[in-house]
Formats: C-alpha cells, structure tokens, sequence
C-alpha cells in the first residue's frame, strides 16, 4: 500500500511535540497508510536553522506541509535572522498543500506578530488546536489531511475582485491616482500662497511667520513618526506605489521583489495570479507590507533608488513621509 506522507515544521516546543505525538497516534492506528515526516532532534541554538533549511526544502519538492504555529516559535523564531525567510516560506508556499495549525495562540497574538499569517488566501489553510480537539483523536489527522487537499481556487488568490474587472479597476485606480496627486500639488500651492499673504499683512508677520512655521514643523513631524514602517503604509499609499511600478520606466516590481528576498518561485506564483500588471503590482506591495511590515519605509525608498526608480522614490519621500 502506498503510504501518504505528511510533513510537520516544527520548532521543536514541548506543544509542537506534544502534538506531532497525537498525530503519530492516529496515524499508526490509520487505515489509509499515512506516514509523518518531520525533523526529530533540534537543539535551542539552531532551531531557527533547522527551520528555514526544512521549510526550503520541503518548498522545492512542493511536498504537503502542516506547520505548527506556537508560543514557542514566536519566542525562539521571532528574534533570530532566519525569521522572515520562514515566514516568507510558509505564507506562499508554492503548491498551497500547506496547514497551519495554531497549537496555544490566538488571533491577536498571531496578529501583532506576523499580518502575513493572518491572511485569507489560497496559499495555505489554517485551523487552530481547539477545534481539533472537539474531534475523535483518530478524525483530527482526517481533518488536517483534508485540508492539506482542499488547495482552492489558484485563479486569483491575492485579489478580491473577478479578472474581468481587473482592466476597469487599472484604470480606476489610475484616474484616482492622478486625481490624489493634482490635489496634493494644488494643496501645497494654496497653503504656500495663504502663509505669504498672511506674512505681508499681518502687522506682527515676523512673531507669526515664526509661529506658522513652528506649527507646520511640528504638524509635518508628527505625520513623519506616523508612517516609520511598511506596515503603516496606507491603502491609498499602496495603490500608487504599485501602480508607479507597473507604468513607469524600467525596472518594475518584480525587481523590487528581487531587492527585498521574494525567490523566484514566489515571484512566479504572483505573476500567474492577474492577468492586468497593475494587479500583479498591488498585490507584491500587500505582500510586501504583510510578510515584511516591520522594515522600515526608509529601506523601501533605498531599494527603490538601487533599481533606480526614482520617482517611487521620490513619491515616497515627498508624499507618504511628508
């Protein structure tokens, strides 16, 4: 009989081994053949090694995949280099037979560590421990194995709007753009020509010219302290840089992908998800925002000046920190 054979990442927490130990159980006391498949020695300083050396491995061979997401490996991953290699792994995994099971965590544990983990695509599934254990010991490997199967919809994981809609939505998007920027351009001229006027007459100019700058000094530094991270882009933010890159000369987002860790495989995936390049664009940014949103904005702007586009650059500089 052919044997089903499950892989478990793991970071080798008394919770992960404890577990991993109930689906041994099931699975020798298994009908269907099912073999586990996981790495069973791991010491504390290279937990985090071992990891990233397993999660690469097991992408590459496309091999089912369960990882078990615990207090242990928030502790000990979290804090290592390797940490967004692995996640950047486990939330894009390449043939979406991929599990997370959520062992001693809850939503907003997992949510101020990783958003990326937090995502509802077709990339992986996830079911947390209490609703396995409402099921029979035997029917909790049954549940995993079906999930690991149902791998959904590929079409368009990363979108939530139908590919027949993807043209209008471009150039919705790009009327809006275009919109926000001559906005933008006509505020700083109007709010420049309102100081001057209020320079000339004003009886006391220089005591409110002094106290106008002040004000603006302290109004644009507090809106820069606002966005220090890629997680605080906004929506509206993240529509124009993607679209910035999926107009504008040379490189384009696929390199900036390139620049900030996304293999190709990854890269691959996003380019057969949308038929439209501004879709393909939006979702490398949402990406890039979930999986890395602790990078600072300054890093973006660095990596965009290294592919030498410096207009998203600039636009960065000029529009999202100012």
């Amino acid at each position: 009989m052919a044997h089903t054979t499950v892989n478990v990442l793991h970071c080798g927490g008394e919770e992960d081994l404890s577990f991993i130990q109930q689906l041994e159980d099931a699975a020798n006391k298994s009908s269907g053949g099912v073999r586990l498949d996981y790495t069973r020695h791991v010491t504390n300083n290279s937990k985090d090694a071992t990891m990233i050396r397993d999660a690469q491995k097991l992408k590459k061979e496309k091999a089912p995949l369960v990882v078990l997401v615990s207090k242990t490996f928030f502790e000990l991953i979290w804090v290592t280099s390797n940490k967004q290699g692995i996640v950047n792994v486990i939330t894009s995994y390449s043939s979406r037979n991929c599990v997370h099971v959520w062992l001693n965590v809850d939503d907003r544990e997992v949510q101020q560590r990783s958003k990326a983990l937090m995502r509802k695509d077709n990339f992986f599934r996830r079911i947390k421990s209490q609703e396995l254990q409402q099921l029979d010991a035997n029917d909790r490997l049954d549940r995993i194995l079906t999930l690991l199967k149902a791998t959904g919809d590929r079409s368009n994981p990363l979108n939530n709007y139908p590919v027949d809609d993807e043209v209008e939505e471009m150039h919705r998007n790009y009327r809006a753009s275009i919109a926000t920027i001559t906005k933008t351009t006509t505020d700083k001229k109007y709010k420049q020509r309102s100081n001057s006027m209020s320079y000339n007459n004003s009886s006391n100019h220089n005591n409110n010219n002094s106290n106008m700058i002040k004000e603006d000094g302290e109004h644009r530094n507090h809106r820069k302290t606002g966005v220090r991270t890629l997680a605080d882009i906004s929506e509206s933010d993240i529509e124009q840089i993607a679209l910035s890159l999926s107009r504008g000369p040379g490189a384009n987002w696929k390199q900036l992908a390139q620049a900030f860790g996304f293999d190709a495989e990854t890269i691959q995936l996003l380019r057969e998800s949308n038929a439209a390049e501004l879709a393909r664009s939006q979702s490398f940014v949402r990406m890039l925002k979930e999986s890395q949103g602790e990078v600072g904005i300054t890093t973006l702007i660095m990596k965009c000046k290294q592919i030498l586009r410096i207009d998203v650059a600039t636009y960065i500089e000029h529009d999202v920190l100012s």
